[in-house]
């Protein structure tokens, strides 16, 4: 479904007449043009994908259009230079590139007319769907919705829905995403002759499907996909249908061998076109071997998904898979193999997630101390103006004295609460690394748990040593302890020595003991407990218990109310 996020440029760029003809005849059309408006228009028209599909030719018209505009004060070619520009680099893959001019032409203030700017707000709306932050596209979409709304541009409205419908999708809000792609299917209805029907249809039933398990006219829905006329042109859409409907089956209707025929139907369209096979398929067939308990099979497709370019989250699941079966083989040193790949994926995601965060919160710092020396200045430069007046006469020196006396008064209330704000931003993000540290320790432990699961299911067929060594090799590479010590650390600094005070004032704690103090001081339950230090919820209890015991706290004392008071 994530494929329909860019359905609509590939639709503009499906023109029926062959490039070289267009070239010429465009060519001869430029000799004969008179002014530099159609000279403009001419370039724009040689830079299209259809007409020039290498992307270092097709900027040189783009820049001969760009230029002529400039020199006879041709606005609208400028902005239509700009844009062309920005999406010539969207449909080439370079995204980070074309935000850059779409955000120039946005700046320049070119947009005269209300469809230009829904044009460029789908746009950039694109842009940010394919850099996976789908809260920014949406904005851009929603600006892009009003403006077609506001002049009627049905068409306009149908592609853009279909992209807010795939920027829902992105953030899991399935009933969004059914509510855009219903709107823009009824939308379309309306338009004849529409050819991307068969891409708005597929989008709405897909949902409806997932979403509300609507299974009725199935078939019917699918015949007519099948044979619009775009799909049956379009192998990668025929087979992306064929795909949807395999996982349909599979999820929804649990018929293995239906879903089997269609993932099948989808490889074979592709192995006779020269687009590349969607990673889902040999995804979607791998899991279905497994169903089947034919784990060799399943490991061959699993390993075919990962020589293909998909998202992080399916090549981690393609990697759990691959141990799983390894698992089922009883061949443990290879599925501890794939289970590593997968920690290192975590612990890579983990240190990513918690550099945006830094850099995050280094960037808001770095703003306050800007924005207090500038202040600074500001209010020195008042301050010395104020000095050089004082001495008019004493009247005004006096009133001069007040008023210095006053502003210095709120220049000192103004920085205590500038450094309160610095304070503030350090202190969330000491507690966000807490946090954090604590849903690390608690994600590990429950692979730890799963795996251990596994293992012991199948531990008769394999030989005692080799389970312990599994058991131990899996263990060492959590390196569960080693993140304990960082979050004894961080909970000493952020609570002003709370752990050293802890150890010394209660030397018979033990290092379990200790660490449910500190679950307990930052106030977690008593299932969050648990599952973070992988027990029983019983054994939290009994663990709280020795400790009031330990610490001569009554049964009706609350241990996180005197564990804070410490």
């Amino acid at each position: 479904m994530v494929k329909q996020i860019s359905i609509f440029l590939l639709f503009l760029l499906s023109l029926s007449l062959r490039a070289e003809k267009r070239s010429d005849s465009l060519l001869a059309e430029l000799n004969e043009a008179q002014s530099d408006t159609q000279k403009v228009n001419i370039y724009l028209k040689l830079s299209r994908r259809s007409v020039t599909p290498e992307l270092s030719v097709a900027l040189k018209w783009v820049q001969r259009a760009e230029a002529k505009s400039i020199q006879s004060h041709y606005d609208k070619g400028l902005l239509q230079s700009l844009v062309r520009k920005g999406y010539l680099f969207q449909i080439h893959g370079l995204s980070d590139s074309s935000i850059v001019y779409f955000k120039k032409a946005l700046q320049k203030r070119l947009l005269k007319s209300t469809k230009d700017s829904a044009d460029l707000f789908n746009k950039m709306g694109v842009y940010f769907l394919s850099v996976e932050k789908p809260d920014s596209a949406l904005h851009y979409l929603n600006l892009a919705y009003e403006k077609n709304s506001r002049i009627d541009h049905k068409k306009g409205l149908v592609e853009v829905l279909v992209n807010m419908g795939n920027a829902f999708y992105a953030k899991g809000e399935l009933e969004q995403t059914l509510h855009s792609f219903e709107e823009a299917y009824l939308k379309a209805t309306s338009i004849e002759n529409y050819k991307p029907m068969a891409v708005v249809l597929s989008n709405y039933m897909g949902i409806k499907l997932l979403l509300r398990n609507d299974t009725a006219n199935v078939l019917e829905s699918l015949s007519m996909i099948l044979n619009h006329s775009y799909v049956k042109n379009n192998a990668d859409m025929e087979a992306n249908v064929y795909t949807n409907m395999g996982n349909f089956y599979m999820h929804n209707v649990k018929d293995s061998s239906e879903a089997e025929n269609m993932f099948l139907k989808a490889l074979n369209i592709y192995e006779q076109s020269d687009f590349k096979v969607d990673p889902l398929i040999y995804s979607g067939l791998g899991k279905i071997y497994m169903g089947k308990k034919q784990f060799k099979k399943a490991i061959s497709f699993f390993h075919l998904s990962l020589d293909l370019k998909g998202n992080i989250q399916n090549r981690r699941t393609a990697y759990e898979n691959i141990a799983q079966s390894y698992t089922e083989l009883g061949m443990m040193d290879s599925a501890v193999y794939y289970l590593n790949e997968v920690i290192g994926w975590m612990e890579e995601s983990q240190k990513r997630k918690s550099d945006e965060l830094l850099l995050k919160a280094k960037t808001n710092l770095d703003l306050v101390k800007k924005e207090a020396e500038i202040s600074k200045l500001e209010d020195q430069h008042q301050i010395d103006v104020l000095n050089q007046t004082r001495s008019r006469t004493i009247l005004i020196a006096l009133g001069v004295v007040l008023i210095l006396s006053i502003t210095i008064f709120l220049l000192l209330l103004k920085q205590k609460k500038r450094q309160s704000v610095l304070q503030e931003a350090e202190l969330k993000l000491k507690n966000q690394n807490l946090v954090n540290l604590s849903l690390q320790i608690n994600e590990k432990n429950q692979i730890l748990k799963s795996f251990e699961r596994k293992v012991v299911k199948g531990k008769d067929a394999a030989p005692s040593l080799l389970y312990k060594d599994v058991k131990s090799t899996l263990k060492k590479s959590l390196k569960i302890d080693d993140d304990w010590k960082k979050f004894e650390v961080y909970l000493n600094d952020l609570h002003g020595g709370f752990y050293d005070t802890l150890k010394k004032e209660y030397p018979n704690l033990t290092n379990s003991e200790l660490r449910v103090c500190s679950l307990s001081k930052l106030r977690y339950s008593l299932k969050e407990t648990a599952h973070t230090l992988s027990v029983s919820t019983d054994s939290v209890k009994s663990a709280r218990y020795r400790i009031k015991k330990k610490m001569s706290l009554g049964a009706e004392q609350d241990l996180a109310d005197f564990l804070n008071s410490l």
